[in-house]
């Protein structure tokens, strides 16, 4: 590669970012991908369509790099939640997404 590519290649890497890496629409269990550049806080909440918190996944200080979270489709009380449209809150200090999914049963 040119200078300019490996370049252009190396500042990719280090931009953080939020994906789907899962089922959407999903059934058992889906995935969202949360790439870090540097050591930060990060929070995973899940909400129904009346802004009701579901359950909240993650809120801890997280290392670099790729991480995989998983959400199985239950509440924060363990019980499995119904069929309809749930939304993904994703944030960190570098990046923050909110995503919509869907479960189907």
């Amino acid at each position: 590669m040119s200078p300019s590519v490996d370049a252009a290649v190396a500042a990719l890497s280090q931009v953080a970012s939020i994906a789907f890496a899962g089922a959407n629409p999903f059934r058992q269990a889906t995935a969202l991908q949360l790439a870090l550049t540097r050591p930060q806080n990060a929070k995973f909440e899940i909400f129904d369509v009346s802004g009701r918190r579901v359950r909240t996944l993650l809120d801890r200080k997280m290392e670099p790099g790729s991480h995989r979270l998983r959400w199985d489709g239950t509440s924060e009380t363990g019980k499995s939640v119904p069929s309809g449209v749930y939304f993904f809150k994703v944030g960190s200090e570098e990046v923050s997404r909110m995503m919509r999914v869907v479960r189907r049963r």
